[in-house]
Parts: C-alpha cells; structure tokens; sequence
C-alpha cells in the first residue's frame, strides 16, 4: 500500500516537474525570438535552454534580495537579456577579456601633480547634462572593450575641449592597427593611449566597426587627434571624482559579473565574492551622484553593450566602498590636434 503511495506522488512529482519544465520551454521559445537566436542542431538548442534556465534561476533567487522597488532596499535589478543563454565561463571569454598584465606596479601620478588639491566638486556631476554625450556602441562578438573605452575617453575630450560635437572615433582602427593590442581577443587602455601617441585617430565612418579583426587600414589624411599624453589615476574614489570633475570622463575598468543580467539600480555586492576586484572589463565612467531615495554613492558607467542594455546602455555602481575593482584602473588622456606633416617619434608609457 505505501509503495503505491509514494508511486502516485512520484507521478505526480513529475507530471509537475514537466509542466514546470514546459512553461520555461515556452518562456525560452519566446526569449530566441525576441532575441533572434539561432541554434545549429537539436543538441545545441538543449544545452542553451538548460544554461538559460540556470541564469533565469539565479536572476530570480537574486531580485528579491537586492531590488525592492521604491524602498530603502532598492539596489540592481536584474533581468533576462541577450546573455542570458551562454554560460559564465562564456560570457567572461568574450565579454570580459581586459588585458590585466600590465596593471602591476602602475606609475599613477599624486593628487597634487594632477592638480586636484584645490578641486571642490559637486556633490552630483554627468558630463552627458553638460552636453558631452557621444552613442552608446555594442562590441558584440568581439573582445575589446578596451577599444571602445578608449575611444569613447577620447570622443569626450574632443566636446569637452570645443574641438566638435556627436563625433564616433573608431574602436576598429585600435582593434586591427595597435600591435600591442590583443584584437578581439584583448587589450586594454594603456596599450590603446600609447599607440595613439604615435598615430592619429580616424573617425569611425572612416574606419567602420566589423566585429572581428582584420587588416590595418589606416590613413593619416583622415585622422583628426593623437594622444598627447596619459596618466593613472591614484587608487581613490575621492580622488577619482575631482579627477573627473575637473578634466573628464575617466577611462576605467570592474569585474563585469555581476553586470551580465543587468537591468538598473545601483549595483551593490550583497556579500563577499559576488564581485571580486579583479578587474576583467574597461568601461566609461562619466559621472557620480548620490540616490534620492537610498541616500547611496554611485558611479555612473558607460557600457560597450548597445542601448537596449541595462539603463540605455549604462549602469551604476556604488560609489566609495571600491566595488568590484572600481578604483584599481583609470586613466584620463589628453589629446591635441594631429598633424600629419609631423614625423612623430616612438616613445614609451
């Protein structure tokens, strides 16, 4: 009698888990047409289903505890997007590929050099209220967000110094020309600033974005800036926030996982080893400010994942706590008018 007892729960058990398990099916149909994915077997449209679910799992456990909308509690809010069908490991070897070999032993320069002792800024600053908004690009495929950090650093110079307005640099020239970039495979802001000591920037129409690598195409008669030079920021949000106040938006760099399904709020590490400071992927910094609601810090960021990523394409941080690496890399460059009749002679950084 108990045998067929628990046999009839058992049917029961699973006749839920399948319908369980159908609903998520369904869910995960409606998410490869919204998202436009295409599969090339049977094999891979299951294993992609079965790492949606874990991702739709962990979304779901994570919400509640860090989202409570319009309270005290509110932090990030996270949600299925175009990453939600690869894995961790995945989403690191393509999206996550700053190159962190030449962070050791930084030559940062002092507050003082930089000239930020005597810097009173704002409680809140966003160069994009001041006018210094360029578009938000998506590096797909291809592994450099370093590239598009810098040129993005670089399109933010060129408003803030009155040179023009709605420039795109392009990210394409860093990826194919800077031989001591790693391609789609890698890179980072230092590598990208010295080469750009020696060469001009070409603008983006000039130089489109083909998400791979491919052959060096530059052309000197279409190129607008160089960098003239570059320095590293101490590792200080303080001294962070008066470095971007007064010179702008700073080339940075986070450990991006926890900034896979994000969808808005302040991005906030909920315990130790959600957000590692190893740092994995450049981003934008572009302003700071201060929650009306939850009276928190936060940095505000911009990303290379298109606009329909997290809030129009940025996402914040919090702000003073050194969250996620915040404060282990950034740079502001300067740059001047390239002059192509110069002969400009290599020099190291």
């Amino acid at each position: 009698m108990m045998s067929r007892f628990y046999f009839f729960i058992l049917i029961i058990s699973l006749s839920l888990a399948k319908i369980v398990d159908d609903s998520k099916l369904k869910q995960f149909m409606e998410y490869t047409k919204r998202y436009n994915k295409k599969y090339n077997s049977k094999e891979e449209f299951y294993k992609r289903f079965d790492i949606w679910k874990k991702n739709y799992n962990f979304i779901k456990r994570s919400n509640p505890y860090s989202f409570i909308e319009g309270t005290a509690s509110q932090g990030a809010k996270y949600k299925l997007n175009q990453f939600s069908d690869m894995s961790q490991e995945e989403f690191a070897s393509q999206y996550l590929t700053l190159d962190a070999d030449m962070f050791r032993d930084l030559a940062t320069v002092s507050a003082k050099d930089l000239g930020l002792d005597e810097v009173d800024p704002p409680e809140e600053f966003d160069w994009l209220e001041h006018g210094v908004r360029t578009a938000v690009k998506h590096q797909r495929k291809c592994g450099a967000c370093y590239a598009f950090t810098a040129t993005g650093a670089l399109e933010a110079q060129y408003i803030i110094k009155g040179m023009g307005k709605n420039i795109s640099f392009s990210p394409q020239q860093l990826i194919d020309c800077d031989d001591l970039g790693g391609k789609c495979k890698g890179g980072n802001m230092k590598k990208s600033f010295t080469y750009l000591l020696n060469h001009g920037l070409m603008l983006e129409e000039h130089y489109p974005y083909m998400n791979s690598a491919g052959r060096c195409r530059y052309d000197a008669n279409r190129a607008l800036i160089k960098v003239k030079e570059f320095k590293f920021l101490p590792k200080d949000e303080e001294e962070m926030k008066k470095a971007l106040y007064k010179y702008g938006p700073l080339a940075g760099a986070v450990n991006g996982v926890i900034t896979a399904f994000y969808d808005k709020g302040i991005i906030e590490p909920m315990y130790p080893g959600m957000c590692p400071p190893t740092i994995n992927h450049a981003v934008l910094i572009v302003g700071y400010g201060v929650d009306k609601l939850t009276g928190k810090k936060f940095w505000k960021i911009k990303n290379s994942w298109g606009n329909k990523w997290g809030e129009e394409g940025y996402f914040r941080m919090i702000r003073g706590v050194e969250a996620c690496g915040i404060n282990t890399y950034t740079l502001i460059a300067e740059i001047e008018k390239f002059d192509k009749s110069k002969n400009y002679k290599k020099s190291k950084k």
